[in-house]
């Protein structure tokens, strides 16, 4: 195989990675809020993140 081709093919690799892990990295978000819904654990009142950063106490 040409070196060209190599380079091409190595280019490409990275990009698709990247949008295959962003894909693999959505899949798990949705599937653990989907489990928290159905646990009953999900917190359907929490705001979106609105840049105010509170301090949490434990």
């Amino acid at each position: 195989m040409p070196v060209e081709v190599i380079g091409l093919v190595t280019g490409i690799y990275r990009i698709i990675d990247q949008i295959h892990t962003a894909t693999n990295a959505t899949g798990d978000l949705v599937v653990a809020a989907c489990v928290a819904s159905t646990e009953g654990t999900l917190d359907r009142t929490a705001p979106a993140y609105t840049g105010d950063v509170k301090k949490i106490t434990l």
